[in-house]
């Protein structure tokens, strides 16, 4: 009986340490954020901390009309790297991974999207969305550790601007127990992180070709 007693307590005391372990990561990942985002400045000119790289599609889609699709990568400037060549003394530019992405599109007149990837060590550490409209209005985020997948956090957003819309969303808060779909939307959400990332360094040799 004592030796039952002592196991359930071992596994009460294992939960309770993971779990305030997950809370203080993720709260250690919910100031790294704020503090990109305390970096990002709303002049485009000042490149004091931030380079911005910037994307704008214009589409038009059955069932929704135009479509406006905005991409911007937030980066540290590049460093200057030497190198001899012809006994000339070159140099090229070596860029990093975007600390920052952020991905902006509507559905038709009806919905707005917004995404944020966050990344440290060029790992995804938060993928934060805002939608509103008359579909839906959501905000979700989900914090990883590397592709662990650490936190799920859902909300109404504040600026909501819709009294009744079509679908209500659920809203919750969970450190495990994650369902198939949930996990299969980690899975989609590192993979489009990776793939920005990847696009983020075509860009570069985009912007270099005509120079």
């Amino acid at each position: 009986m004592k030796k039952t007693i002592l196991i359930i307590l071992i596994l009460i005391s294992s939960f309770v340490i993971t779990g305030y372990s997950q809370s203080d990561k993720t709260k250690e990942i919910d100031e790294y954020c704020g503090k990109i985002n305390s970096y990002i400045s709303e002049d485009e000119n000042d490149l004091s901390y931030y380079f911005q790289q910037k994307l704008h599609y214009i589409s038009n889609f059955r069932a929704i009309g135009r479509q406006d699709t905005k991409i911007t990568f937030f980066y540290s400037a590049p460093e200057d790297e030497y190198y001899e060549e012809n006994e000339e003394t070159k140099y090229r530019s070596i860029y990093f991974p975007p600390e920052k992405v952020k991905v902006n599109y509507n559905i038709a007149a009806s919905m707005d999207i917004n995404i944020e990837y966050y990344f440290s060590e060029e790992k995804l550490i938060l993928y934060h969305s805002v939608s509103t409209g008359a579909y839906y209005c959501i905000e979700e985020k989900y914090y990883f550790d590397g592709k662990t997948l650490l936190k799920i956090k859902t909300a109404k957003p504040s600026d909501c601007l819709q009294d009744e819309v079509l679908e209500e969303k659920p809203v919750y808060e969970k450190y495990s127990g994650f369902t198939d779909e949930e996990k299969s939307a980690a899975e989609r959400i590192l993979k489009n992180a990776s793939e920005y990332q990847k696009s983020f360094f075509l860009l570069v040799e985009l912007e270099s070709l005509d120079k």
